[in-house]
C-alpha cells in the first residue's frame, strides 16, 4: 500500500507548476491578441521573423509627430538653400535691396500663385516689376538645371512661410508638373506672361 502511494506521488505533477504554466499560456494568448496588430495568414512579409506578423499602427500622436518632423525638415532644407542660392540678392530677412532686388516679404509674387513663383524659380524673371510700390528692373536667373524638384519645393515652402509670410507648403511633385509644363521655355520670364500663368 504505501509502495503504491508512494509511486502515484512519483507520477503526479505538481500543482505549483500546473497553474504556472497556465499563467505562462494566458500571457502569450494576450500577447499574440492585443499587443501584436494581428496575425494573418494570407501575408508573407520575408523581412519579418515571423510569417504573417502585422506590427501594431502607429498612434495618432506618432503619426502627427512624424508630419511635423517632415514639415520642419522641408523648412530646414528650404532654408539652407535659400541661404545658398537667394540670400545675396533677396537678404537673410527677406526684404531684398531697394531699386535693385525685390523684397520676399509680403510679397504677391511669393505668397500668390504657386504657377508663377515655381515658373520664376525654374526660368527666372526679367524686366521691369513693382512691387509694395517699388520698381524693380534686373534679371534673376533660374534654377532648373541647378536644382532639384525636392530643393525647389522646399525653397518655395520656405519664402512662402517666413518674414510673416503664410501661405501652402509646396510639393516636390507639383514643380516636377510646373517642370514638365514650364520647364523647356527658353530664357526667362517676363511681367506680363507670368500674369497669364495658372489661368
Amino acid at each position: 500500500m504505501e509502495k503504491d502511494l508512494e509511486e502515484r506521488t512519483k507520477d503526479k505533477i505538481p500543482r505549483w507548476f500546473l497553474l504556472f504554466s497556465f499563467l505562462v499560456v494566458l500571457l502569450a494568448l494576450y500577447i499574440l491578441l492585443f499587443e501584436t496588430g494581428g496575425w494573418k495568414n494570407n501575408i508573407f512579409d520575408s523581412r519579418s521573423l515571423f510569417w504573417g506578423y502585422i506590427p501594431k499602427p502607429k498612434s495618432k500622436e506618432e503619426v502627427k509627430k512624424s508630419v511635423v518632423e517632415a514639415k520642419m525638415d522641408t523648412m530646414a532644407l528650404g532654408k539652407d538653400q535659400y541661404q545658398a542660392m537667394c540670400s545675396a540678392c533677396h537678404q537673410q530677412n527677406g526684404l531684398g535691396m531697394t531699386g535693385q532686388y525685390p523684397p520676399l516679404a509680403n510679397s504677391e509674387y511669393v505668397v500668390g500663385n504657386k504657377a508663377r513663383l515655381g515658373a520664376i524659380l525654374l526660368n527666372g524673371l526679367s524686366g521691369e516689376l513693382k512691387i509694395n510700390g517699388s520698381s524693380y528692373n534686373g534679371i534673376m536667373p533660374g534654377w532648373k538645371t541647378a536644382l532639384t524638384d525636392q530643393k525647389l519645393a522646399a525653397i518655395m515652402t520656405y519664402i512662402r512661410n517666413s518674414w510673416g509670410n503664410h501661405a501652402d507648403k509646396v510639393d516636390e511633385a507639383e514643380i516636377k508638373e510646373l517642370r514638365e509644363k514650364y520647364g523647356k521655355k527658353e530664357g526667362s520670364w517676363t511681367v506680363d506672361e507670368l500674369s497669364h500663368l495658372g489661368e
